[in-house]
């Protein structure tokens, strides 16, 4: 007859120890693996110890509770269990039957013990592992049909439980079994290869089994006897080859590792340096000492932490311990993946991590290893003290330490030591970034890509800086009657050192900071030879393919639930950034408003300071960081992320997507909401992990990330699975991670910036005072490249310069070009300035004759090579002066030259970077006095306005220059300037301020029809074809005027104000057409010599004209789009543009092809679109403006209703 129904556990098993519960009557865990705990425990206890009455089990953190019984008759019996969480609230009781099986020796391997399983007289046993796979063995290989019922809702991308409940049993009973005794492993049918399941119920009932009574009578002895030496050969042919030699002899020791019941070799605990102990502490780590063979199965006791007036006893001093875990195949060498954990340099907050989920996830193809490192007082002391008989930065020094420990036997474990990935969360990123620039970027070969999850960016400290902390232990520990206070310190019991080991305000701050210690600055020769900003700015880091990345609520961990006011917000603030001025923590508090939204136990103030510390802190440096690796290196391997997940309950109590959350799911231990996202960016990071690339390996179906220099900069990880997609960085955030003022005269171009100034500034209050007649430190002198530039050429392109392009571009004054004719004997910032002001020049206007060879003699004919060989030359030299230390006027100029050169190179990136570190190096000579108020720095600030405007409106940047009272006065520019184009092209720029900015941005969405109509009005009088000007200022002024007026038009579309019966032209669809005519008219008699000066920027607005020109002709009723009375119509000025685009230098290539093309596709009919014969002469007899021409056709303004739809008015694509 068959049996009665059983229920069997399904559980995948992650390897639980037999010492869990080693001869206990009452077994307890406390494991956050609730696989490990109802399987792996429950059934080990079954066999190995049959005694055992009862085990319970407890998981707090997910609300899991087991209580089991175990019957005399050695019958397992689950007899209730209650759980919550992961979306489930289950209570009941759950019957579960199992003959007790014999003894098993070893049960250290799942494998083994299902292969002594098979042959045994039982009813089933079904189990799933984390990789998505099951197992299922039936009687004698005789196959149950089971029915199976899925109640954790953890499926694969698309995939419904329920779906997945209803093909498994399908799956299972058409399956055949017979691989390796009678366990066999399938994926799941449909299922994502790395779906997950954590807990699986499913009801087995058996059929009968028939049999022949005769012939079982007879030959059932022999079959049990022939099972039991199957199953005995069998155990010991799996033993052989599931559990080789684990010894790893390492030269100092052996260490003896173990193999996980999941198929995972672990070596725990092994020393990669000797104990940091006696006269060791203070000191860089030392190679570990001779020791006899050991046992690597534990890890090693944490360091410890700060602050911490006790000791614990899972922490110690003799902590520098590493693991490693890897895949059961070594014949080949994999990638190594070295995990640096965070905790602010004052803790280690993430000890217990291992690498079993993340091999798994990379198909067993990488290597895993962790390690710990001194932190706090034990790991960044610093003073003249540790600087003359110690080592600073030895926190640092034992994470070096451990990775050139990794070169050296790596390989014996399987890994490769040429391809190893560093990575960290926090303060572990922070070390990632610190190892990049480590040595003045200095590449040992330690490491070929790095990540950084959470980049941790505080104050960072001089060791005169630091002073204070070591006086204070000293104080405290009553060192400070020794006449060694160090050798003192060393001496000390450590129990002594961590009773007094306290955080202490930093001198000008109310309050401790969340993190007192951090890395300081050494100086040259030592690991952090400069601040972090500048060594990124400075371009000394290791070129290496990176992943950066943040969660969206960085801030909310850290800040104190009962922040209440602003002044609690700025104290906050100034606790943990200490360098920050009063009026740059006015300005954050301008940059977030008050959240209104009122959260439980919070205060009104709490989240507005979360996010202001959660942007200042980590997600700002990593768009930095991001940038740097796009402006210093092909930019073919930088990717960035956006963590952006976290479950209702956290959204509604304001903690959102917290800090390092991405880190839990990248090991897979986030569970309930986060879980869904576990596969996907496992299968990103793995990836980027083998190939240095996160797309070769990533999941079926999912998005491509696409690199930070693409138009969309990040990936986006959200609540829903299906939606994880490349975004563009939102230009609120970019606001905010730029403007913040510096000091009370003016602004720095952004966060970065403040932070730098944060990280440098004084430590006693604001801005440092310096000798203005001090000079930067320098590098080691550039050895200049003779006869790159020669005299006549410098001659010819100031000549030019100051002859033609001077009152349209007035960037320096030509004293500053005085090198006595000998380029080779000129001060160091003389010479870059000369040479990136030649190489613009050549770029930018393609009019200076030049000779000019290499190094190996060939010539550098083209303007474009010539001007990138000066550009490299300029680079060079530039830091061997370090100009970004004290900045100067000749500084700033250099970047906007360097910015030109680049724009009209088509290179935006770095076009971005040096106009920003332009108006930044501006503004930082202003305030901080090493630049006086002068007829040349007057000119530079309005000509880096105009310049900043005209790009952010171009490529959507937000601004750094603000006009405020202490704006240098348009009277005060000179009277050669006075009296050019150029006062008329600041005029015209004026209205473009922060409000137009946020406007075109889409950070600011209101504003008045009567304000854009003004605008309109202020661009179309600012500047007259008459006026007294030369020709080659003139055509700049116009075409300026005549795109600034588009760009208004397209603002006013943006914001909803267009309208086919608008009483003012500048509201109506059709204006560009007006537009397009005035520009048509009033250049036309204008000399193309006259606009080639002016390069790639004026070419950009007449394509910007052109384009939407395009699409308001295809919209147009014929009776308006076709000639007016004038013999002319829209076609006609479109045709003038095309033409004079595709004359213009740059125009052909770059610009022609996009305009043809959207021709080609908007206007198919439009046959013959370049052509200069056009009946203009006759036109410009008539004495009328263009708007009025246009104004008295009476055709205009009508347009049918369905234009009224005018999505397809968008700001230009250039």
């Amino acid at each position: 007859m068959p049996l009665r129904p059983h229920t069997i556990i399904i559980i995948d098993d992650e390897g639980a120890e037999p010492t869990y519960f080693r001869q206990r009557r009452v077994l307890e865990s406390h494991s956050h693996s609730v696989p490990n705990t109802l399987t792996t425990m429950a059934f080990l206890c079954l066999i190995q110890y049959g005694r055992t009455r009862r085990m319970i089990t407890r998981d707090a953190r997910r609300g899991l509770s087991t209580n089991i019984a175990f019957s005399k008759l050695g019958k397992l019996r689950l007899a209730s269990y209650s759980y919550s969480g992961f979306g489930l609230e289950m209570v009941g009781k759950l019957p579960v039957d199992l003959e007790l099986l014999p003894p098993f020796a070893d049960p250290s391997d799942l494998s083994d013990l299902l292969a002594l399983l098979a042959p045994v007289d039982f009813l089933a046993l079904l189990i799933a592992d984390a990789s998505g796979q099951f197992a299922f063995i039936g009687h004698g290989g005789q196959l149950v049909h089971p029915r199976a019922v899925l109640l954790y809702p953890s499926h694969g991308p698309g995939e419904s439980r329920e779906s997945l409940g209803r093909r498994l049993p399908r799956g299972l009973r058409h399956q055949s079994y017979g691989t390796r005794g009678h366990l066999a492993k399938r994926t799941l049918p449909n299922s994502s290869p790395r779906w997950s399941p954590r807990y699986l119920v499913a009801q087995v009932r058996a059929g009968k089994l028939k049999r022949k009574p005769c012939i079982l009578f007879i030959l059932a002895p022999a079959t049990i006897i022939l099972a039991v030496i199957i199953a005995v050969v069998a155990y010991v042919t799996i033993k052989a080859k599931k559990h080789p030699n684990l010894n790893i002899d390492l030269g100092y020791t052996q260490y003896k590792g173990f193999r996980t019941p999941d198929g995972i070799d672990r070596w725990l605990g092994m020393r990669y340096a000797a104990p940091p102990l006696g006269d060791l502490r203070f000191r860089a780590p030392k190679d570990p000492l001779q020791a006899s063979p050991q046992t690597a199965d534990k890890k090693g006791k944490l360091c410890h932490a700060t602050p911490s007036t006790h000791l614990n006893p899972t922490r110690s001093e003799d902590c520098l311990f590493i693991d490693v875990y890897s895949p059961t195949d070594r014949s080949t060498l994999h990638p190594v993946y070295f995990f640096i954990q965070g905790g602010g340099f004052n803790d280690l907050s993430n000890p217990y991590l291992t690498g079993d989920d993340l091999i798994r996830a990379a198909d067993n193809n990488i290597v895993v290893v962790t390690s710990n490192y001194r932190v706090g007082p034990w790991g960044f002391l610093a003073s003249k003290e540790v600087k003359e008989d110690g080592d600073l930065n030895v926190g640092l020094l034992d994470q070096r330490k451990a990775m050139a420990w990794v070169q050296k036997y790596i390989h014996l474990f399987g890994g490769d030591p040429n391809h190893v990935t560093i990575d960290g969360d926090s303060a572990g990123a922070a070390s990632v970034d610190l190892h990049l620039t480590a040595y003045g970027g200095r590449d040992d070969k330690l490491f070929h890509a790095a990540a950084g999850q959470s980049n941790s960016f505080g104050s960072q400290l001089t060791v005169n800086e630091s002073q204070y902390q070591y006086d204070g232990l000293v104080n405290r520990t009553n060192c400070n009657t020794s006449s060694d206070t160090l050798t003192c310190l060393r001496e000390l019991d450590v129990e002594v050192i961590a009773s007094h080991n306290i955080n202490m305000p930093t001198p000008g701050a109310k309050g401790t900071p969340l993190f007192m210690y951090s890395n300081v600055i050494d100086g040259p020769g030592g690991f952090t030879e400069d601040y972090t900003y500048n060594m990124y700015a400075d371009s000394k880091f290791v070129k290496v393919p990176v992943i950066f990345g943040s969660v969206s609520n960085e801030g909310t961990l850290f800040v104190p639930p009962r922040t209440n006011t602003v002044t609690e917000m700025k104290d906050f603030l100034k606790n943990n950034f200490a360098k920050l001025t009063t009026d740059q923590l006015s300005h954050i508090v301008s940059l977030y408003p008050q959240d209104k939204t009122k959260y439980p136990g919070r205060g009104p103030w709490w989240r507005t300071t979360a996010d202001a510390y959660g942007e200042l802190r980590y997600i700002c440096p990593g768009q930095f960081m991001s940038q740097m690796f796009e402006n210093h290196t092909d930019g073919t391997s930088n990717w960035n992320y956006h963590w952006d997940v976290a479950a209702p309950v956290n959204i509604e109590s304001g903690m959102g997507s917290m800090h390092a959350a991405s880190m839990y799911s990248i090991f897979n231990i986030a569970g309930g909401h986060d879980a869904k996202l576990n596969p996907i960016i496992q299968a990103y990071w793995t990836s980027f992990i083998r190939t240095k690339n996160p797309n070769t390996h990533r999941l079926p179906g999912t998005a491509e990330w696409g690199t930070f220099g693409t138009a969309r900069e990040r990936i986006h990880f959200p609540n829903d699975p299906n939606n994880v997609a490349m975004e563009t960085v939102g230009a609120s955030e970019k606001t905010r991670c730029q403007p913040l003022p510096k000091g009370r005269q003016g602004r720095s171009a952004n966060v970065i910036s403040a932070l730098r100034a944060s990280q440098i500034g004084n430590i006693h209050g604001s801005i440092a005072q310096r000798d203005k007649n001090a000079r930067p430190p320098r590098s080691p002198e550039y050895h200049r490249t003779p006869g790159l530039l020669s005299s006549d050429t410098i001659d010819a392109c100031s000549n030019f310069y100051f002859a033609d392009f001077y009152s349209t571009l007035p960037v320096l004054q030509r004293e500053m070009l005085d090198y006595s004719g000998d380029i080779m004997n000129t001060t160091t910032e003389t010479y870059y300035l000369i040479v990136s002001f030649c190489a613009f020049i050549i770029i930018q206007t393609g009019s200076v004759h030049h000779t000019a060879s290499k190094s190996d003699g060939s010539l550098l004919q083209s303007d474009v090579s010539y001007g990138q060989a000066l550009i490299n030359e300029a680079l060079e030299a530039r830091k061997s002066a370090n100009p970004l230390i004290i900045p100067s006027v000749e500084a700033v100029v250099t970047s906007f030259l360097l910015y030109g050169s680049y724009r009209s190179l088509n290179d935006q990136s770095k076009a971005w970077f040096f106009l920003r570190e332009a108006t930044t190096l501006y503004m930082s000579s202003i305030i901080e006095g090493n630049t006086q108020r002068s007829l040349g720095s007057n000119q530079l600030f309005w000509l880096l306005l105009i310049t900043e405007r005209s790009y952010a409106i171009r490529k959507h940047r937000p601004l750094t220059l603000l006009l405020s009272s202490s704006s240098p006065d348009i009277a005060e520019l000179g009277n050669e300037i006075a009296a050019s184009g150029f006062v008329h092209l600041v005029n015209l720029f004026r209205p473009i301020d922060e409000l137009f900015i946020g406007l075109w941005n889409g950070t600011l969405s209101a504003c008045s029809v009567d304000w854009l109509v003004s605008l309109d009005e202020h661009m179309k009088n600012s500047a007259s074809p008459t006026l007294d000007i030369s020709d080659i200022e003139l055509v700049n002024l116009l075409v300026t005027q005549q795109w600034l007026r588009l760009i208004v038009w397209q603002l006013s579309n943006n914001l909803g104000f267009l309208s086919s019966v608008s009483t003012h032209g500048s509201l109506n669809f059709q204006y560009p057409i007006q537009i397009a005519q005035d520009l048509t008219i009033l250049i036309y008699r204008l000399p193309q010599q006259s606009m080639e000066i002016h390069g790639i920027g004026l070419v950009e607005k007449l394509f910007d004209v052109a384009y939407v020109l395009v699409d308001v002709i295809a919209y147009t009723p014929p009776s308006v789009a076709e000639p007016s009375i004038t013999g002319l119509g829209p076609k006609d000025y479109l045709t003038y543009i095309l033409s004079l685009v595709a004359k213009l230098r740059g125009g052909e290539d770059r610009f022609l092809p996009l305009l043809l093309e959207k021709v080609s596709q908007i206007l198919p009919n439009f046959h013959n679109p370049l052509t200069w014969s056009l009946p203009l002469a006759s036109f410009l007899e008539n004495p009328a403006s263009p708007s009025e021409q246009i104004s008295s056709n009476g055709d205009e303004g009508r347009v049918s209703h369905d234009m009224e739809d005018h999505s397809f008015l968008q700001p230009s694509m250039g």
